[in-house]
């Protein structure tokens, strides 16, 4: 009798160990299931409007510009250097921008530091002449020794655009964005201009060393898996991708900031 009671014991304690661990497999696919699909649900979701965020900070700066280039003392290119430096010194001060630049068609600059260029061969200076409002990607500045970033706007004298004007502000200012917007406790988010390279990033070394994906990746097929997701980005596309970076598996929503060539990654650990 204790030989069956015992083999009893045995039978219905393994199936019932058997039965736990069937229910708990099928609860932790269930489980899983449910994240992965709230993830490809809410990372694009999240990086659309984290876009949308970037897209009105970048807005904001525009119109303020705009409207100091629409003043009559700054948009009337005979009144002079001295007086419009009074108003542009005092807009620095006010908007907390590094400096501003008034440039005339012929690209000839005049700022509120005192240094004079030509700066016909710039982009965000030819995209203000043919009158479309701009931002530049970050760029390393030798006289500010800093990554900063350029708005440019055009300066109309009735329909004709007469000169740009330009406020430059600290470039870090992207990648404190990014630092601000995460995804559970391992996202992170970054952005890339449409050649690829980090204008935005938690680590400001990536902008600083003009990181690059897509170039990296010719030389090392580890990272082929995050350089086809950037290409999508750098063609404007939102959606969600997978990739392994650092030995570490990772799922990346992404989507275009609008009035921009740029477009914003936010990533979560696949664990």
């Amino acid at each position: 009798m204790r030989s069956i009671k015992t083999k009893l014991i045995i039978y219905f304690g393994a199936l019932l160990l058997i039965s736990c661990a069937a229910l708990g497999l099928i609860s932790y696919r269930i489980s899983s299931g449910a994240l992965i699909s709230n993830v490809n649900e809410n990372l694009p979701q999240m990086a659309k409007q984290s876009a949308k965020t970037v897209q009105s900070r970048v807005e904001s700066q525009l119109n303020a510009l705009e409207a100091v280039a629409a003043e009559t003392q700054i948009s009337d290119m005979t009144n002079s250097w001295e007086n419009k430096e009074a108003i542009l010194k005092d807009e620095v001060q006010r908007s907390g921008h590094l400096k501003m630049d008034l440039i005339d068609k012929n690209a000839d600059t005049k700022n509120t530091i005192n240094e004079q260029a030509n700066l016909k061969d710039r982009d965000y200076f030819k995209k203000a002449m043919s009158g479309e409002k701009n931002v530049s990607d970050p760029l390393l500045s030798k006289t500010l020794n800093t990554i900063s970033i350029i708005y440019a706007v055009p300066i109309k004298n009735g329909d004709k655009v007469v000169g740009v004007l330009t406020a430059t502000r600290d470039g870090n200012a992207l990648s404190d964005i990014t630092k601000d917007i995460t995804f559970g406790k391992t996202g992170q988010s970054f952005m890339i201009n449409k050649q690829g390279t980090t204008v935005a990033n938690t680590n400001k070394d990536k902008v600083l060393k003009s990181d690059n994906i897509s170039e990296d990746a010719k030389k090392d097929p580890k990272l082929k898996s995050l350089a086809d997701i950037e290409k999508k980005m750098m063609n404007g596309e939102s959606g969600i991708g997978e990739y392994t970076y650092g030995g570490v598996s990772k799922y990346l929503g992404y989507a275009p900031v609008n009035g921009t060539n740029w477009s914003i990654a936010i990533t979560s650990q696949k664990s």
